[in-house]
C-alpha cells in the first residue's frame, strides 16, 4: 500500500497559492479541467473544490465532467465547513460542533442569560427591551446577539478573543464572558486562530491536509479565512479561480458616492486627489469584487489572467467589454434593433410571468438551437414567483407551448407541503380556529394520505362544515378566553355536534335533540368520512389545550414529533422534508441540552426557532435539470448561460437594504471584506450582466394595475440605463428606448399586430383580443358542435324541466358535461354572522311560511338558532322577529288562497315523443298557488309558468286553470290558456335543444327584453335594457354568473337567437299574466 505523505518542502514552493482570475467562468473551468488533467490525483482521493453555493457546485462538476468526460469522487465544501473539517483534522482531539450548531446553542445560552441579567446597570438596555414581550421578545433579542456574535467570530475574531481574555468592558464584552464560561471553547474565532497558529507552526500530523485545494467562483471571503488559506498554501497547492470583471488594475476605481465623500472630506477635486472615474457600472456595483481582489493581492501569490473579449458588435458584448478594459462605451455607439438588453416594464408580478412565458416561446422560435437548459431566471422573492411560475408554466405535456422548467431554492417553509402545513397546525393551535385556518389543512396530500381523505371526501367536508354554519372557535368557552361573549352558535363544537347527530337521528322533521338540531344530509358511507376528519380534528384540539402552557425544549421536540407522525404520511419524494422536520424537533432538544437550558418556553418561541432552523434549508434539486432553471437571486450565485433573466426588479425590493443593529459595532468600524446585503446584491446584478452569453432580461413592476401609474425600476436598472443613454450617439434623447410598457391585460390586441414590439402565443388570449376588437370573427365555443341527444334526453320530472329553464347554461354544463362550478358562497366564511340577510334570510323565511301554514310555527325560533343562521345574542332576537312580522303578513294574504287545498296530482304523460313525469302540488278549487318569502323574480314565473301549463294541458275536474303567485312585493295570476299543448311543445323542443349546446336564455334578461318589446319598444331600446341587466349597475348583473362565463366569454349572448328566445318563452307568458293584485 503506498501512502502519500505531503513534504511542503520537496515538491511545492513557497509560493503555492496561485489566483486564476478571467472574466468568464466557462474559461476558469477550462483552465482548472487543464490542472487536474495534469496533475490528477491518486484514483481514490478525493479532488477538493472549495465553493459557495450548491447551484456553483452542480454548474462545476457539469463543465468538469464535460471536458473531462467523466467526473466523479470530489467534495465541494462551504469555505466554514472546509476549515472547520481541517480544523477537526489538524486537532482530531477536539470535540466535533458544526457552525449551525454551535450557533443555534449559543442561542439558548444567551436566552438563559437574558432571564437572570439582574439589575446590572451595564445590562439596562438589554433589560429595556426585554422588560415587557414576554418570552418571545427574549428569544428574539437572543438570536439577534446570537447572529452577531458569530458574525464577529468572522469578520472580527479578535474581539472575541480579546474579549475572552478579559479585556473590554462594554455590556457585550461582558455578556461574551458569560457566554463563553457556558459553551466550548472551540468556537470559530479560536478555530481560526488554531489553524493559524499551527499552519506557521509547521507541526502537522500526516495526511491532514488535502493534497490540493481549489476555491472556486468565490466572490467574497472574509479577511481571516484568507488567511488559513494563505497559511495552508505553504503545505499545499491552493489554487483560487475567481471571477473578475476587469482585466486592468481596479482596487482603487471608486463610486461617484465614495468619491464624492473624498471631494467632500479634503475639499478638492478627482483631478486633484488623483482619483480614477473607469467604468460607472464597475465602480457602483463592484465593491464586493474589489475588497477580495484587494485582500488576495495582500499576499504573495502567482497569477494567471484567463481574459476573453467578448467584442461589442451587441449592446450587451459591448457593455461587458467596457467593463473588462476599464473604460466607458465610445461615444456615437449605435444599437438599433439590438434585443441583447431587454427590459420590461409589467404592471404585476404575475404580468411579469405571463409575459416572460411569450418572451422565451419567441426565443424558441428565434434560435432553433436555444435548449430549455440554457435559461437560467432568477428572482429576488422566490417563494413569491415560484407560486406565479407554476400557474402560467404549468401546462398539459401534450401542449406544443409547453416549456419544462424547474424550481430550485424553494424554501419549505412555503411549499404548500409538510413543513408549511405542519406550521399552520401550530399556529393555529392557541388561535381562534377559523374556518379558514382549518379547512386548508387538508389540502396537504400527506395529512390526507393518513386520515384516507379523497377529493370527494374533502369536497363534502367543506360542504357540512359551510352547512351547519361553523364559523370559528373550538367552544363557547375558547370565545370566553378571548374576551368575547361566550355563546355556542357558529362553534366548531356546535356544528360537529349537529354532524354526529345527524347521523344518528333523522334531521328532517327539524326537531331539536338536547338543544342541538341534527343534520339532515348525514347518511351512508358519509359516518366514515366524517369519523376520519373527527381524528384529524381531535389532533388539534389536543395541541391547541398543550400549547396554552410552556413547557421544556425536550417535551415540545417529542409532543410535536409525535404530531408529526400522527398527521402526515410522507408521498413519493416527500420522505426527505418529513426527516428535516423532525430533524429540527431532534436539533432543538440537542441544542437546548447542550446549551444547559431547562426553562419553559411557549408556542412562539418553539415556532420562531423551527422557522428559522428549517427556513435556512431550502430543496437543493431543480438547479441546472435540463429544464429552464427558476431560482433564488443569492449571492454567488451567477453562473453562465445563454439566457439570464432577472423577474421583479423593483425599486425598494432589490438591492435589497442593509440594515445594520444599533450595537452592531461592525457598522460602526467597517473594514475591506465586510460583508453587506447591499454590495451583495450589486455584486451579484454585475455578475448576472457578465454572466449573460447571448442575452440579458429584465422585468419590473414598472406600472400601477389600478391607475396606471409609472413606478421607477431598481436603482441598478437605472443605472444600466443611464450608462447606455449618456453615451448614446446624438445624446441621452437619441437613445432607443430600452425600456417596453407592457399592457395591463394579457389579452390586448397590441399583442397579435404584425410587426409589433410587443408578442404573444396564447390561442386564448387570441380570441379574447378579437372579442375586444368586435365581432369579426368566430368565437370559440365550449363545445365545438353539437352533443348528440342521449337515449334518456326524452324521459324527464317536471323538476328538471324548471331546473332547465331557470338555469340553461348551468343546466347543460352540470347534465351533459359533468361540469361543477364552485358555488359564490365563501366556504371558508370565519365571520359569525351579524345580521339576517341574503340566501340565508331566503330560506329560513321559506322554512317559517311553510310552517305556518302546516301549523307548525312554534319552536322555530329555537331551531333558526341552533341551526347558526341567526345572529348570536340579542341582535338574533330582534332579526328574527322582524323577519317573522314579514313572513307573517305573507302568510295572511295567502291564507284564503289554501283554505281549499286538495291532494296534489300525480302527473305520467306523453307529449310529443317526450315523457314527463312528477307531482303537481298546492291545488285548489281556484287553480294552482304559488307561494315565495321574497320578490317575485323571472325564475319564479318561469317555474310557476310551467306548472300553469302542466295544469292547463291536464285540466284536472272541479279544478280552475289559474296559476296565482304570492310573494313580499304582490301577488301576480296566469289566466286560462287556450293552447297549452302546443306552448309546452315548444319548451320540451327548446329543452332538447338546450341539451346538445348552450342556449341564449338568461331568464332576468330575456324577461326584460321581452316586457319592452311586449311594451311596444323599439328593439334597441329593449335591448339597451337587457343589456342592463346583463351587466349591471350597483349589483352584479346576471352576465356575471359563472356558468354563462364558461359558456359564452367568447361571445356576445344577446344576439338574435337570444331576442328569439326571449320571445318565444315570454311572450305567452306575459300576454297571459294579469297586473300585480293589491
Amino acid at each position: 500500500m503506498v501512502e502519500f505523505v505531503i513534504n511542503p518542502l520537496s515538491k511545492i514552493s513557497s509560493m503555492a497559492l496561485i489566483l486564476h482570475s478571467g472574466n468568464r467562468l466557462e474559461t476558469l473551468s477550462e483552465k482548472l479541467a487543464d490542472l487536474l488533467r495534469a496533475s490528477p490525483l491518486p484514483p481514490m482521493e478525493p479532488e477538493t473544490i472549495v465553493v459557495q453555493s450548491r447551484g456553483m457546485a452542480r454548474w462545476i462538476a457539469m463543465s468538469l465532467a464535460q471536458h473531462l468526460g467523466a467526473w466523479a469522487n470530489a467534495c465541494c465544501p462551504f469555505p466554514n465547513t472546509f476549515i472547520s473539517e481541517m480544523y477537526r483534522k489538524i486537532l482530531p482531539d477536539q470535540p466535533a460542533s458544526s457552525v449551525k450548531e454551535s450557533r443555534e446553542i449559543m442561542i439558548w445560552v444567551i436566552m438563559g442569560l437574558l432571564e437572570n441579567l439582574g439589575n446590572k446597570p451595564i445590562f439596562q438596555p438589554l433589560n429595556n427591551y426585554i422588560s415587557e414581550g414576554g418570552g418571545i421578545k427574549r428569544f428574539q433579542l437572543a438570536v439577534q446577539l446570537a447572529d452577531q456574535y458569530d458574525q464577529y467570530m468572522i469578520y472580527r475574531p479578535d474581539f472575541i478573543l480579546q474579549w475572552e481574555a478579559g479585556a473590554g468592558d462594554s455590556w457585550q464584552a461582558q455578556l461574551w464572558r458569560e457566554i463563553a464560561a457556558r459553551t466550548a471553547k472551540d468556537h470559530r474565532a479560536s478555530q481560526l486562530h488554531s489553524c493559524l497558529n499551527i499552519l506557521r507552526s509547521k507541526q502537522l500530523p500526516a495526511n491532514a491536509l488535502p493534497r490540493r485545494v481549489v476555491v472556486f467562483g468565490i466572490s467574497s471571503m472574509p479577511p481571516y479565512h484568507l488567511k488559513v488559506f494563505e497559511a495552508l498554501s505553504a503545505y499545499t497547492q491552493v489554487h483560487f479561480f475567481l471571477l473578475n470583471p476587469c482585466r486592468e488594475y481596479w482596487a482603487d476605481v471608486l463610486s461617484e458616492k465614495e468619491r464624492g465623500r473624498l471631494r467632500k472630506l479634503h475639499g478638492k477635486t478627482d483631478d486633484q486627489l488623483f482619483l480614477e472615474k473607469g467604468n460607472p457600472l464597475l465602480s457602483s456595483m463592484g465593491r464586493l469584487g474589489r475588497d477580495l481582489f484587494t485582500l488576495i493581492h495582500e499576499y504573495d501569490c502567482l497569477e494567471e489572467d484567463c481574459f476573453t473579449d467578448p467584442g461589442n458588435n451587441r449592446r450587451l458584448f459591448q457593455l461587458q467589454s467596457d467593463i473588462l478594459n476599464l473604460c466607458r462605451m465610445p461615444p456615437g455607439a449605435d444599437f438599433q434593433d439590438d434585443d441583447s438588453i431587454i427590459i420590461n416594464s409589467c404592471h404585476s408580478p404575475m404580468r411579469e410571468v405571463e409575459i416572460l412565458q411569450d418572451h422565451l416561446l419567441h426565443l424558441f422560435q428565434k434560435y432553433p438551437d436555444l435548449l430549455p437548459r440554457d435559461i437560467i431566471v432568477m428572482a429576488p422573492d422566490l417563494e413569491k414567483y415560484g407560486l406565479l411560475v407554476q400557474a402560467v408554466f404549468d401546462t398539459a405535456k401534450d401542449d406544443p407551448l409547453r416549456i419544462p422548467y424547474t424550481i430550485a431554492d424553494r424554501s419549505f417553509l412555503k411549499n404548500g407541503g409538510i413543513t408549511e402545513t405542519f406550521f399552520a397546525m401550530l399556529a393555529l393551535a392557541g388561535g381562534r380556529f377559523g374556518v379558514s385556518q382549518v379547512l386548508p389543512l387538508l389540502d396537504c396530500a400527506a395529512v390526507r394520505r393518513k386520515f384516507k381523505l379523497n377529493n370527494d371526501d374533502i369536497e363534502s367536508i367543506e360542504t357540512w362544515v359551510a352547512e351547519v354554519k361553523i364559523r370559528w372557535g373550538l367552544d363557547e368557552e375558547s370565545r370566553r378566553s378571548r374576551g368575547l361573549p361566550g355563546f355556542k352558535e357558529n362553534t366548531w363544537e356546535a356544528g360537529l355536534d349537529r354532524l354526529l347527530l345527524g347521523y344518528a337521528f333523522s334531521g328532517g322533521d327539524k326537531q331539536l335533540f338536547a338543544g342541538i338540531l341534527p343534520y339532515e344530509y348525514m347518511e351512508g358511507t358519509a359516518s366514515s368520512v366524517l369519523g376520519r376528519f373527527m381524528d384529524l380534528f381531535q389532533k388539534l384540539v389536543e395541541l391547541d389545550a398543550y400549547v396554552k402552557k410552556s413547557h421544556n425544549l425536550a417535551q415540545w421536540s417529542r409532543v410535536l414529533a409525535a404530531l408529526l407522525e400522527e398527521c402526515f404520511e410522507p408521498g413519493e419524494g416527500e420522505e426527505s422534508e418529513i426527516l428535516l422536520v423532525r430533524g429540527a424537533f431532534e436539533h432543538m432538544r440537542f441544542t437546548g441540552a447542550e446549551a444547559d437550558f431547562s426553562e419553559e418556553v411557549d408556542r412562539q418561541v418553539v415556532d420562531g426557532y423551527l422557522k428559522r432552523v428549517l427556513g435556512e434549508d431550502r430543496s437543493g434539486s431543480g438547479f441546472l435539470s435540463g429544464a429552464v432553471t427558476f431560482c433564488a437571486l443569492l449571492p454567488m450565485r451567477a453562473v453562465p448561460a445563454k439566457i439570464i433573466c432577472l423577474l421583479g426588479m423593483n425599486d425598494g425590493d432589490f438591492p435589497r437594504i442593509s440594515r445594520k443593529m444599533s450595537f452592531d459595532l461592525m457598522a460602526q468600524s467597517p473594514l475591506p471584506g465586510d460583508r453587506s446585503v447591499r454590495f451583495d446584491d450589486k455584486y451579484l446584478f454585475l455578475e448576472s450582466i457578465l454572466s449573460a452569453r447571448k442575452q440579458l432580461y429584465i422585468s419590473y413592476v414598472g406600472q400601477s394595475a389600478q391607475n396606471g401609474r409609472r413606478r421607477p425600476p431598481s436603482v441598478l436598472v437605472t443605472e444600466l440605463i443611464d450608462y447606455f443613454e449618456d453615451e448614446a450617439a446624438g445624446g441621452k434623447d437619441s437613445c432607443p428606448e430600452m425600456i417596453t410598457e407592457h399592457r395591463l391585460q394579457a389579452f390586448d390586441p397590441e399583442y397579435y399586430r404584425q410587426n409589433g414590439r410587443l408578442r404573444s402565443f396564447s390561442p386564448e388570449n387570441y380570441q379574447a383580443a378579437l372579442a375586444a376588437v368586435g365581432d369579426k370573427f368566430a368565437a370559440v365555443s365550449l363545445v365545438e358542435e353539437s352533443l348528440k341527444e342521449s337515449s334518456e334526453s326524452r324521459e324527464l320530472a317536471i323538476e328538471q324541466l324548471k331546473g332547465f329553464f331557470v338555469h340553461p347554461a348551468r343546466f347543460f354544463c352540470q347534465n351533459r358535461l359533468g361540469i361543477y362550478l364552485p358555488g359564490r358562497e365563501d366556504m371558508t366564511d370565519d365571520i359569525e354572522p351579524f345580521d339576517l340577510a341574503g340566501l340565508d334570510r331566503y330560506i329560513i323565511s321559506e322554512e317559517l311560511l311553510e310552517r305556518y301554514i302546516q301549523d307548525k310555527g312554534q319552536g322555530f325560533f329555537e331551531s333558526a338558532r341552533a341551526s347558526g343562521v341567526l345572529p348570536p345574542g340579542a341582535v338574533g332576537q330582534v332579526a328574527y322577529h322582524e323577519m317573522q312580522r314579514q313572513v307573517n303578513s305573507l302568510y295572511q294574504n295567502l291564507g284564503k288562497h289554501l283554505s281549499e287545498s286538495m291532494s296534489p296530482l300525480t302527473i305520467n304523460l306523453e307529449l310529443g315523443g317526450f315523457t314527463i313525469t312528477g307531482v303537481l302540488s298546492g291545488i285548489t278549487a281556484s287553480g294552482l298557488v304559488r307561494f315565495r318569502s321574497a320578490r317575485i323574480s323571472a325564475k319564479d314565473m318561469i317555474k310557476a309558468w310551467i306548472d300553469h301549463l302542466l295544469l292547463n294541458f291536464l285540466q284536472p275536474q272541479g279544478v280552475a286553470c289559474q296559476t296565482l303567485i304570492v310573494g313580499t312585493d304582490g301577488m301576480l295570476a296566469f289566466s286560462p290558456l287556450a293552447d297549452p299543448e302546443r306552448i309546452l311543445q315548444e319548451l320540451l323542443n327548446l329543452y332538447l335543444d338546450g341539451l346538445r349546446r348552450p342556449v341564449h336564455f338568461f331568464p332576468q334578461t330575456s324577461q326584460e327584453y321581452a316586457k319592452r318589446i311586449s311594451e311596444g319598444k323599439e328593439i334597441s331600446a329593449a335591448l339597451e335594457a337587457a343589456q342592463g341587466k346583463w351587466l349591471g349597475t350597483y349589483y352584479p348583473g346576471e352576465g356575471t354568473d359563472q356558468y354563462y362565463g364558461l359558456c359564452f366569454k367568447d361571445k356576445n349572448p344577446l344576439d338574435r337567437q337570444f331576442m328569439d328566445l326571449a320571445e318565444q318563452i315570454f311572450e305567452p307568458l306575459l300576454a297571459s299574466m294579469e297586473n300585480f293584485l293589491p
